[in-house]
């Protein structure tokens, strides 16, 4: 089980109340103390993380400013002597960076 189960996104608990009716989280277990899972907590669960796997990658911030303001507008002071070039159609590649 990993970090994402175990604290992020758990489907092993219940809402129960407690003293003065306030609402808490436990553990569910069976007769045998057995974790008993929510099928309808796992289906989102992994209905959530396929889509944050299907999202775009998140660019450097440079790159991005340079994409979204273009290179005649955005001073470059950095070593880097290439950098992320998107043709008008949409492809990337490496492209070299003017000096």
């Amino acid at each position: 089980m990993g970090l994402i189960d175990q604290v992020a996104l758990p489907s092993d608990q219940e809402v129960i109340k407690g003293i003065h009716d306030v609402e808490r989280s436990e553990l569910m277990v069976d007769k045998d103390g057995n974790a008993v899972f929510c099928t309808a907590a796992l289906a989102l669960r992994d209905e959530m993380i396929e889509e944050f796997c299907s999202l775009p990658p998140i660019g450097p911030a440079l790159d991005d400013d340079i994409l979204h303001f273009g290179t005649e507008a955005v001073a470059e002071v950095t070593r880097r002597t290439r950098r992320l070039i998107v043709d008008a159609n949409g492809p990337q590649r490496v492209g070299n960076r003017g000096g």
